[in-house]
């Protein structure tokens, strides 16, 4: 997306994914919605090459629900917080990954981490970059 000033602050375009409706923890990837948001210039917007909109509280306090994430496309190291698919959940969580295990972490612990299993099938979406400040009000449902 392209970048562009405005008043208040240069600003960027990103495509902003959301869930169709409340979630408490994942977020099925066929019901997820997208919409183009302008994010004000940070290092995290101009690392990001789209955005997901937070919307559940497993990494409270550290990114608060509803928050605007930025995501650059890549795969997650052990430790760093990402968006993975899980079969046809999606989360934004920590990824662990020793001693021949490997889950999705939340910080929140009154959320569950997620176990990933022999056979099941993870894939990394991209990496969080930050928080973004957007200059369009994001809803969740």
């Amino acid at each position: 997306m392209r970048a562009e000033h405005r008043e208040g602050g240069p600003t960027r375009e990103l495509f902003c994914y959301l869930p169709s409706f409340p979630m408490d923890s994942a977020v099925s990837i066929g019901t997820m919605t997208a919409q183009r948001i302008r994010v004000r210039d940070c290092p995290a917007a101009r690392e990001a090459d789209f955005a997901v909109a937070m919307w559940s509280a497993a990494l409270e306090p550290l990114y608060p629900q509803g928050a605007v994430l930025g995501v650059r496309r890549g795969r997650a190291l052990h430790g760093e917080i990402g968006v993975f698919a899980l079969g046809e959940a999606s989360y934004v969580r920590r990824l662990y990954q020793a001693r021949g295990l490997c889950r999705l972490d939340t910080i929140n612990r009154s959320v569950s981490n997620v176990t990933v299993r022999a056979g099941d099938v993870l894939r990394c979406i991209g990496v969080v970059t930050g928080v973004l400040q957007a200059d369009t009000g994001i809803e969740l449902p």
